[in-house]
């Protein structure tokens, strides 16, 4: 995950052992943009399983920041409940 605060975007990239994944999406389709540098690293395991549960989200909000744990927060049963995730980053060797 990561923000490009030149071209105001939010981007998603993935890298399998055959095929890559990147997902930008413009400030503009965004409902709050707050263009600062962010990037980490994640688990796509643990993203998945999280993924199932925010899937039902209206709305998600995502709180980065660069090589910090990512945040995520949404509301679920009609506004009822709200759900926080955070996960820690994978840390890139040098």
């Amino acid at each position: 995950f990561g923000i490009n605060p030149d071209n105001e975007t939010f981007y998603m990239e993935a890298d399998g052992d055959t095929d890559h994944i990147n997902l930008e999406i413009k400030a503009a389709d965004l409902k709050t943009f707050i263009p600062a540098e962010a990037r980490s690293l994640f688990s796509l395991d643990y993203l998945k399983d999280m993924g199932r549960v925010m899937s039902k989200a209206e709305e998600v909000e995502i709180f980065l920041g660069k090589d910090h744990p990512v945040k995520f927060v949404f509301t679920i049963a009609g506004g009822e409940g709200k759900v926080e995730y955070l996960l820690a980053p994978r840390i890139e060797s040098d």
